[in-house]
């Protein structure tokens, strides 16, 4: 054996030199017939095929010993660890010489063999004087091969075989290798069809390497009965019959579960094989039966193989559950947010995405039985900063980063799926198109990671809050089993207050304007004439008085001079001031002047109603100048009036409003029009002032 195995490394590593027959076909070695310890070369032909590296004594017979009784011809022996089960039955008038045993061939090539030698077996195909052996295989085989020796002095065989119980034709082409071959018949073995191989009357049967053929069966192959004799009338003689080397093949089928990350069906670098943390490989006959099941080797590796399959129809599957061998598969179940993306054969796509891929097993192995399966995205959704609920039909972009931090583990987020029209929405534009809750599609609608740019939405009135439900979609074309909101919340704005700031000045004496500025008499300005929200700067815009005389603003007041009041109004609250009025009652000791500015026109009001400027400083009052309007006393279409003393007018404010409260007269003013809050002097209609003069008494 030794000799031998060095003799094989010597060929396999010696590229030059030319390789022994040994080797390249079956080997056959021992003194009469036998079954070598030798690694089989038809390995090489892509099945598996036992390899009795540690003998094929393997039951520890010993050598030259008989294994039969006188009158059971043998028991059940087991070779091959189990693989093969041999028995030889005795029939009519044969006798055992010696018998069945094991042998190891002293030659050369050493080897232990399997020694079969019966006697008085003359003419067994028309007496049955012949013994039978029979080779069972408890796993079918795919194919098996074996050299049958020693057919000189007329011995014969005839062989049958079975699938089960159903036969396995065996023809002429079955039988190969004859040595020495027919013609000349005298010399050789020659085929008997259908099944039957005799030899002639030739010497040197005792050589292995002689009288001998390869009988080659294709699988499933469960059974084989050789039945030996003699095929010659009155020979009585031995009949020394052997079989040597055995092939006892299966077939392996090998394959890959492979993330596929891109859902191309196909295994794409950089994708890795992976079991997603606890996989079976599941193999499943015609009958829908389990053969077998293996686990499915860890990440980055995902291979897996079943062993011993014999010839037939199967499937492939792969689930998280357990396989029990001989009932009905179970159903396919993936790790958690795993899913099938196909598989193939090869590269040969599969027609159907369900983690079972058809097999057609032929006497050879399989590889490439692949399966695809990705991990699916998971879509996460964000929560805009809060905002003022706009109101009306306006529109407002929804951020992107709501809906950009779904995840993919295996690939990328590059689509997402609305589901369903959005909450609190009254429309919502995606991609250009507007949708309303009756226009929006069943199915949703779908956009890519680029198409979220510029999607709005409209919310209902009030505080809400938008929720746009959706799922991701990864590059693999795999929807996330989750679906997450992206919320957009709202808020009201709080009830604006409208607020008018009063400011009385004494603007002119005697026709002479009065230029300066008193803030209400103290520093820092009163919070009246200190407004910020006055046009700046108010010094220049608030001239005048508080009172008169004032150091260097104004003269002492005597009686018959000329006064001129200006009231400066101001909207400064967080809303606009709406239906304003402002009465001011004309002092003690003075009399309202009703044709300053025109005949039956006492009052000036400066305001900016055409949105123009209004000019700084104040022009004098001989011109009414842009952005002012005369009133006259009367009660008509303008927005003055003058009321006589103790006169009253419903609805107005004090001291309009009640005549005993009004002994000097007033002046009364409806703006009328909403009034807009001033931001620093802005807009220029959110202020404005109403002018009057007096005589002093």
């Amino acid at each position: 054996m030794y000799k031998l195995l060095k003799q094989f490394d010597r060929q396999k590593n010696n590229q030059i030199q030319k390789r022994s027959p040994i080797f390249k076909s079956l080997l056959t070695i021992g003194a009469i017939a036998g079954i070598t310890t030798v690694v089989m070369p038809f390995e090489a032909n892509g099945q598996q095929c036992i390899s009795p590296l540690a003998g094929f004594n393997s039951s520890n017979y010993v050598l030259d010993t008989a294994l039969q009784g006188a009158t059971n011809p043998t028991p059940t022996l087991s070779f091959f660890n189990g693989a093969m089960q041999f028995t030889a039955t005795r029939n009519g008038t044969a006798t055992w010489n010696l018998g069945v045993r094991v042998r190891s061939d002293a030659g050369p090539l050493i080897g232990n063999y399997l020694f079969l030698q019966p006697q008085n077996t003359n003419d067994y195909r028309v007496t049955g004087n012949s013994v039978t052996y029979e080779l069972t295989f408890p796993t079918p085989l795919t194919s098996l091969s074996l050299s049958v020796a020693g057919l000189n002095n007329f011995d014969g065989t005839t062989v049958t075989a079975f699938n089960g119980v159903i036969a396995i034709p065996i023809t002429a082409t079955n039988f190969s290798a004859l040595s020495p071959a027919s013609p000349p018949a005298a010399l050789g073995l020659s085929v008997i069809p259908p099944n039957t191989v005799v030899g002639t009357d030739t010497a040197g049967g005792t050589q292995v390497d002689t009288n001998s053929y390869l009988l080659t069966i294709p699988g499933p192959v469960t059974r084989v009965s050789i039945v030996s004799g003699k095929n010659q009338v009155g020979n009585n003689a031995t009949n020394t019959i052997g079989f040597t080397t055995f092939n006892i093949c299966y077939a392996t089928l090998s394959g890959t579960v492979f993330g596929d990350s891109n859902g191309s069906q196909i295994q794409n670098a950089p994708e890795v094989g992976t079991n997603a943390g606890g996989l079976n490989a599941v193999l499943v006959n015609s009958s829908n039966l389990v053969v077998a099941t293996t686990a499915v080797a860890a990440s980055p590796n995902g291979t897996y193989s079943f062993n011993n399959v014999v010839p037939g129809n199967y499937t492939v599957r792969i689930t998280t559950a357990t396989a029990t061998v001989g009932v009905a598969p179970p159903a396919v179940t993936l790790p958690t947010n795993w899913v099938s993306t196909g598989e193939n054969l090869n590269g040969a796509i599969d027609g159907t995405v369900d983690s079972i891929i058809s097999v057609t097993v032929t006497p050879a192995n399989i590889t490439g039985i692949n399966l695809g399966i990705e991990q699916l995205p998971t879509a996460v959704g964000g929560t805009a900063t809060s905002q003022t609920n706009p109101g009306g039909t306006t529109a407002v972009t929804v951020p992107t980063t709501l809906f950009t931090g779904s995840t993919d583990p295996d690939g990328t987020v590059d689509s997402y799926r609305i589901t369903a029209f959005p909450s609190n929405t009254t429309s919502i534009t995606i991609n250009g198109t507007n949708y309303i809750s009756g226009t929006f599609p069943g199915a949703g609608v779908t956009v890519t990671t680029a198409q979220l740019a510029g999607m709005t939405v409209d919310p209902i009135d009030g505080a809400v809050t938008v929720g746009i439900p959706f799922q991701a979609i990864d590059n693999a074309g795999r929807t996330s089993s989750n679906t997450a909101t992206a919320s957009l919340p709202f808020t009201v704005a709080a009830a604006a207050t409208p607020s008018i700031n009063l400011v009385k000045r004494i603007t002119a004496i005697n026709g002479t304007n009065i230029t300066g500025f008193i803030s209400g008499g103290a520093v820092p300005p009163t919070s009246n004439d200190g407004d910020a929200n006055w046009p700046a700067p108010n010094n220049t815009y608030l001239r005048g008085a508080i009172t008169c005389p004032t150091i260097g603003i104004c003269p002492s007041v005597r009686p018959s001079d000329l006064i001129e009041y200006t009231i400066y109004f101001l909207s400064n609250g967080s809303g606009s001031a709406r239906n304003v009025q402002v009465c001011d009652s004309i002092p003690d000791n003075t009399v309202f002047q009703p044709d300053t500015y025109g005949i039956g026109n006492g009052i000036l009001l400066g305001w900016n109603v055409l949105n123009g400027a209004l000019p700084l400083p104040d022009p004098t009052n001989s011109t009414i100048g842009p952005n002012k309007v005369a009133l006259n006393n009367v009660p008509d279409a303008d927005a003055g009036q003058f009321l006589a003393a103790n006169v009253s007018v419903t609805n107005a404010p004090a001291p309009c409003n009640n005549g005993a409260t009004n002994p000097n007269g007033a002046i009364l003013v409806r703006l009328g029009a909403d009034i807009p809050p001033s931001t620093l002097g802005t807009p220029t209609n959110s202020y404005g002032f109403i002018r009057f003069r007096v005589r002093v008494n």
